[in-house]
């Protein structure tokens, strides 16, 4: 598939963006949909309304060579309720499945799913890193409803003759990123002292230049076809690691000291915001090589 045309669900999104400028810098011409769109109209963005079942992505549709779908209801809490639920699925599972038949009607040649690494599960805590082959296992409703959504596009580009390709990247991380990252600079910010010293995990991440690259990748290359793709930088590091780059960063040397397991979990959670700043503490690893 040479250079065309190419649309981004979730344009207006945190990867979406950094697609689109992707995108556009490598020759595409680049089309994007969003739920709403601002006044005045933006000529490249369409607008779509809630991912479910009946979404019309028709009018976004059309000469469109490859769709790279990253439209999703972001991750929840682990114990949702059950209209939390049914919200993802409607909107990650049944909107997917609509976009892939919709996309095989106005003649796609190809759609990008990006996926989640949560369907392969939380940790590698004592177990090798994952593989694109492994069996899925997920945590959450987020990872499940990411799931549904691979098992329904397959099975909609089976039968209607469309190329697909899935990718499942861990934390994808920018400069001045928000989220758990945040919290660990916040942490570092405040305290001198981390009952951290005794972490030797190891965590795979990927910057957006080298996931968007892989994306970008992916659109034309005919190997890639109805292929699972792992992504990540290429190498791994450990929270210790990681606390000592943000403290260079920010000019500060934190003094990481160790302490019994419980004490530490109960101590990062006094500190931080939230103790789901602990995540990054466990081991999340993938092996990129495919067989």
């Amino acid at each position: 598939m040479s250079s065309g045309k190419v649309l981004v669900t979730g344009a207006n999104g945190f990867l979406g963006r950094h697609l689109c400028r992707e995108f556009t810098s490598k020759g595409f011409e680049v089309l994007g949909t969003a739920r709403r769109v601002d006044s005045p109209p933006n000529q490249s963005l369409v607008a779509v309304g809630p991912l479910s079942s009946n979404t019309n992505w028709l009018p976004a549709l059309k000469d469109v060579d490859a769709v790279v779908h990253t439209a999703a209801i972001p991750a929840v809490k682990k114990n949702c309720t059950q209209d939390e639920l049914h919200q993802l699925m409607t909107a990650n599972v049944d909107g997917t499945k609509r976009l892939a038949i919709q996309a095989a009607e106005s003649g796609v040649k190809r759609i990008i799913f990006v996926s989640s690494l949560k369907v392969l599960g939380e940790s590698t805590e004592n177990k090798r890193p994952f593989t694109a082959d492994d069996v899925p296992n997920p945590c959450d409703a987020y990872g499940f409803s990411k799931l549904k959504a691979e098992i329904e596009l397959e099975k909609v580009c089976n039968e209607k003759g469309i190329e697909y390709v899935v990718i499942r990247p861990p934390l994808i991380y920018v400069p001045n990123m928000g989220g758990n990252f945040l919290r660990l600079v916040k942490l570092i910010e405040s305290q001198s002292t981390l009952p951290l010293g005794v972490y030797s995990n190891k965590r795979s991440f990927v910057s957006v230049n080298n996931v968007t690259d892989f994306i970008s990748h992916c659109i034309t290359d005919p190997l890639a076809a109805n292929q699972i793709f792992l992504v990540s930088d290429g190498f791994d590091v450990s929270t210790g690691d990681l606390l000592k780059e943000i403290g260079r960063v920010l000019n500060k040397t934190p003094r990481l000291i160790r302490v019994p397991n419980l004490f530490r979990k109960i101590i990062l959670a006094s500190v931080s915001e939230t103790s789901s700043v602990y995540k990054v503490f466990g081991s999340l690893q993938v092996d990129i090589r495919k067989n």
